[in-house]
């Protein structure tokens, strides 16, 4: 199965409109997999990137090491 995960950094969003994005991170992710589920990877759609998925009992554990706006992570 895949997992689809939608992060968004409000940090700097008092004013509307948003003027000044504001990059936070690390993060350290934490997914509960159902029973029989593996993921190896996370694909980062936004930023472009893979990154490994470790694994420790039912769940998948991934670092994104900086979101900006937004990212879209899919643990597969």
């Amino acid at each position: 199965g895949r997992h689809v995960l939608h992060l968004v950094n409000l940090t700097g969003t008092e004013a509307r409109p948003l003027y000044e994005h504001i990059p936070m991170g690390p993060f350290t992710v934490r997914v509960r997999l159902h029973e029989g589920e593996n993921a190896t990877a996370a694909r980062l759609l936004v930023s472009e990137a893979n990154v490994p998925v470790t694994r420790s009992g039912e769940w998948a554990q991934f670092t994104i090491e900086r979101i900006v706006d937004h990212e879209v992570a899919v643990i597969a």
